[in-house]
C-alpha cells in the first residue's frame, strides 16, 4: 500500500513535488526490482539490480550486468540464465520439479559469469540435472557457494569445454557426487 505524503506547512506543491522526485531518484538508482518483478537492462551495460523475494525467471542479455540478492529470503525458482559477461551475488537458486532436467543457472556460449555466495539446491524428486551449465565458449567463476542436493545430483556444474574456464573456489557441496568434469576446484569441500 503507497503512503500518502501530506505536504510539510509552509511548503508549496512544487517543492513538495520536487522533494518526492529527489527521493524517488534515490530509490530508482538503487536498482530494486519489486517483489515478481523482473529485472530491466536500460543502459547498454553496467546495469545493476537489487533483487527482492519472488524475482521472476530472468535471463541477462547485456554486458556485465549485476543481480544482487541483499536479503535471506531471495529465492529464484525458475532457470535463469545470461547471455552476456554478469554477476550474481547472495541468489538461493532452487529447483522444483518441473525443473528436474534443467539447470538452475546457465551461462550461453560466448557469455563469462561470476557468481558469489549463493545457494543452489534441489530436493527430493527435483530431479539429476546440474545445478549450474557453463557451455562450451563460455567461462564462469563461482566462489564461495553451496549445492544442496539429492544423492541423484551428479555434477554440480556441467561443462563440456576447457576445464580452465570453469573456476570453483571455496565452495561447498553436499549431496552432490561431483563438482564436474571440465572444471578448476580450489579449496572447495564435497
Amino acid at each position: 500500500m503507497s503512503e500518502v505524503i501530506e505536504p510539510e506547512e509552509g511548503t508549496t506543491p512544487d517543492q513538495n513535488r520536487v522533494i518526492r522526485e529527489g527521493y524517488q531518484g534515490i530509490l530508482d538508482a538503487l536498482g530494486f526490482v519489486e517483489a515478481g518483478g523482473t529485472i530491466k537492462e536500460q543502459k547498454e551495460r553496467f546495469n545493476g539490480a537489487n533483487a527482492t523475494p519472488s524475482l521472476a525467471p530472468f535471463t541477462l542479455k547485456k554486458d556485465h550486468t549485476r543481480v544482487l540478492g541483499n536479503a535471506t529470503a531471495i529465492e529464484q525458482s525458475k532457470q535463469a540464465a545470461s547471455e552476456k559477461d554478469c554477476y550474481i551475488n547472495g541468489i538461493l537458486f532452487s529447483a522444483g520439479r518441473e525443473m528436474s532436467s534443467d539447470p538452475l543457472f546457465k551461462v550461453t556460449e560466448g557469455a563469462r559469469a561470476v557468481i558469489t555466495n549463493c545457494l543452489f539446491h534441489r530436493g527430493d524428486g527435483d530431479g539429476s540435472a546440474s545445478f549450474v551449465e557453463v557451455e562450451s565458449g563460455s567461462s564462469a567463476i563461482i566462489m564461495g557457494c553451496a549445492f544442496i542436493g539429492t544423492a541423484t545430483v551428479a555434477d554440480a556444474v556441467l561443462h563440456t569445454g576447457a576445464a580452465a574456464n570453469v573456476q570453483l573456489i571455496g565452495c561447498s557441496g553436499r549431496n552432490v557426487t561431483a563438482f564436474g568434469a571440465n572444471t578448476t576446484v580450489t579449496a572447495s569441500l564435497l
